[in-house]
């Protein structure tokens, strides 16, 4: 892809797979990487995602981030997302359920729910506020 002018984007988990990013030259030639870090516990999913961005920029990596989680931590990952100033995501492959723990009707209601964050600074704003 590299070879014929395509933009690459490629996803860490975690500080290590970073470092190896890192050393492989790979980061320095990719337009964006997916920070998608595995963990299940909020703080260590942040924590996690935190230390493989350092890495990357220490790393002398100038391209964007994409920050996303799964299941319980895809909702306050996004939030740290916004707030980071990285891409975000949101979909089924994701999450199945809302922020206030209703299942979704699809991805569309996903990605709905995802632009008010951005509009609200990631903050839940207007109709769909958990508990209305």
């Amino acid at each position: 892809m590299l070879g014929v002018g395509v933009g690459v984007e490629v996803g860490v988990s975690n500080e290590e797979e970073a470092e190896r990013l890192v050393e492989s030259d790979l980061a320095s030639r990719s337009r964006r990487v997916m920070l998608e870090p595995m963990e299940e516990k909020l703080h260590a999913a942040v924590a996690s995602a935190a230390a493989a961005r350092k890495v990357l920029v220490d790393g002398g990596f100038r391209g964007g981030f994409l920050l996303h989680g799964w299941n319980g931590t895809a909702w306050p990952l996004l939030t740290a997302a916004i707030e980071a100033g990285c891409d975000i995501r949101m979909g089924l492959e994701d999450t199945l359920t809302l922020p206030d723990g209703r299942v979704t009707s699809g991805n569309g209601e996903l990605v709905a729910l995802a632009r008010e964050y951005l509009r609200g600074d990631g903050k839940l704003t207007g109709p769909t506020r958990p508990g209305n």
